[in-house]
């Protein structure tokens, strides 16, 4: 009784709102009716409020108010309930304020002054719900898609995931690989030829079709029914459809993906994806009396939509990635232990397309509680190993490797030909990130006559700081900040052999330090100011600090 009253108070505290039936509760809810008056408006709104209010649940509001014959208006699901995004409070009256205020601000925006986002808004799909179902992760292809333009499709299965309980759900997870224009071209997707050749070893197909217009109806929710569609279905790819239909064997399985693709503006495009059942073929043919002339149409039946994920590099980095200096870049990574693979992780995530990773050592158990190994794999070469993870990451990362460039290079000391052989090797890089900690590759970088920005970054004992030189002065810019450094030698790790001692620090004491570092190198590039030689220091006496000297 108490949630009664305290709801029912803060309902009748606020201008503006009338309770039509008093809450009463039902299983996990509460449920009542309100109306909002607004200037000469008034609507009235069935409110359902979930036992957990005023918090959240499954990241989605605990109230909701309800009007079917309003959504043909924006923002508005299918089942009449209003999309809101109000401000927390664990204060019930606190948060019943909140959401109406927010109710009235939708009213007024949307309903009274009828406004139109001026971003694109998905349209509605009901996905189906089943034991299994599909996901389709689609990206840019150099093609302009035409009106009508109809084919197959190219597919292959990534991940297959249980998303559900009981009962159990299961997810398979497909990246679109091309598609094959009827009578025309083969349009190829944009990801990367390594993800693809890695990924997409075993393929299947599907069917598409470019429509004119999203197939909607109430401007904002798919249609539900074949009926509904055929208004939105080309006739000749109807006929094709339907000569499938015909030519569909029991072998071929009992379904066929269908991808509807469609203008969301004038760059972009979206594809919708449905579940045909092929032993309930949805295309029909009359034959026109008297004539050679077929009808086809679809028959009135349920369309099971599924899941499409666009997946475009745009997309995919749109919530953050680094300056294109770094991102479109080719950049070349010498040394992937525990500083050169944070680093290279990090590129990758940050929208990298164009790396190389240069190292020939081993990755061994030891390896992994400051590095981007696993355990799981065993014992590998730590750049084949690396190129996996970076490949599980993005699909649109080009990726190479070298084992022994660096020792090539060292071998041709003698008779001076190192110069020669390193600087052809690295020209053809923009940035080139020296993450060896040797202090030979330091020299041999120094001075070296190629265009790339050149960073050598190391880490003192205990992480205490982080080194990054910048050509052309590396080595001696190396050197002159650790004279200025009071760097432990005596406390390294040695393990159990014969074994060059090295540094400590954890994978925490590494990461924060390399973030930091590569925080302030891309800040510059943003900025198109000139890279300089740095330190970051860092102090614990008063919680952790970290301090940024540039030379």
């Amino acid at each position: 009784m108490d949630r009664f009253e305290q709801i029912g108070s803060a309902l009748e505290q606020i201008d503006g709102v009338d309770i039509l039936t008093p809450f009463e509760a039902e299983e996990f809810r509460l449920k009542g009716n309100i109306r909002i008056s607004i200037e000469d408006v008034q609507l009235d709104f069935v409110v359902e409020i979930l036992d957990c209010y005023p918090l959240s649940f499954q990241g989605q509001e605990a109230i909701r108010f309800i009007n079917k014959d309003l959504i043909s208006f924006n923002h508005v699901n299918s089942d009449g309930s209003i999309c809101l995004h109000t401000l927390h409070s664990p204060d019930i009256t606190q948060k019943i304020s909140y959401d109406i205020d927010s109710l009235k601000h939708w009213v007024r925006k949307y309903y009274i002054e009828k406004d139109t986002d001026k971003h694109y808004e998905h349209i509605i799909v009901p996905v189906e719900s089943g034991t299994e179902g599909d996901v389709f992760l689609f990206t840019d292809v150099d093609y302009l898609f035409n009106d009508d333009d109809f084919g197959i499709f190219t597919y292959s299965t990534i991940s297959s995931n249980i998303v559900k309980g009981e009962p159990q759900r299961i997810l398979h997870s497909n990246i679109i690989v091309d598609y094959r224009i009827k009578n025309k071209k083969v349009a190829t997707c944009k990801w990367d030829t390594g993800f693809v050749d890695l990924y997409a070893r075993e393929k299947s197909e599907g069917l598409f079709v470019f429509l004119k217009e999203p197939p909607v109806e109430m401007s904002r929710f798919a249609v539900s029914d074949w009926s509904a569609l055929d208004g939105f279905l080309p006739y000749s790819f109807k006929e094709y459809l339907y000569n499938i239909q015909r030519a569909w064997k029991p072998n071929n399985g009992s379904y066929v993906s269908l991808l509807l693709g469609y203008r969301i503006d004038d760059i972009n495009i979206h594809w919708q994806s449905i579940r045909i059942d092929m032993n309930k073929p949805p295309i029909k043919a009359d034959r026109i009396p008297k004539t050679r002339v077929w009808n086809y149409f679809s028959i009135p039946q349920e369309i099971k939509w599924q899941q499409t994920d666009n997946c475009s590099y745009d997309f995919f980095f749109g919530r953050g990635k680094m300056n294109d200096r770094l991102a479109k870049a080719k950049i070349a990574v010498l040394g992937v232990g525990a500083i050169g693979s944070n680093l290279a992780k990090t590129l990758v995530r940050g929208g990298a397309t164009n790396l190389a990773i240069i190292d020939h050592d081993m990755k061994e158990a030891g390896n992994i509680c400051r590095s981007e190994y696993l355990f799981a794999t065993g014992v590998n070469k730590k750049i084949h190993e690396l190129m996996m993870t970076l490949r599980s990451i993005s699909p649109f990362v080009a990726l190479k490797f070298n084992e022994q460039l660096l020792d090539t290079a060292k071998l041709g000391i003698g008779n001076d030909e190192w110069a020669n052989y390193l600087c052809e090797a690295l020209s053809d890089f923009d940035l080139v990130f020296d993450c060896t900690t040797d202090n030979d590759v330091a020299f041999m970088l120094n001075n070296l006559p190629i265009k790339a920005d050149v960073f050598s970054i190391s880490i003192t004992n205990h992480a205490k700081e982080l080194v990054c030189a910048v050509n052309p002065n590396l080595y001696g810019a190396t050197n002159a900040i650790y004279a200025l450094l009071n760097n432990d030698i005596e406390d390294l790790y040695s393990p159990t052999g014969c074994w060059s001692p090295t540094f400590k620090a954890s994978y925490n004491d590494i990461s924060v330090l390399v973030q930091y570092a590569l925080k302030q190198i891309n800040l510059n590039y943003e900025r198109e100011v000139k890279q300089r030689s740095f330190y970051l220091s860092t102090d614990n006496k008063n919680g952790f600090e970290i301090k940024l000297q540039q030379l």
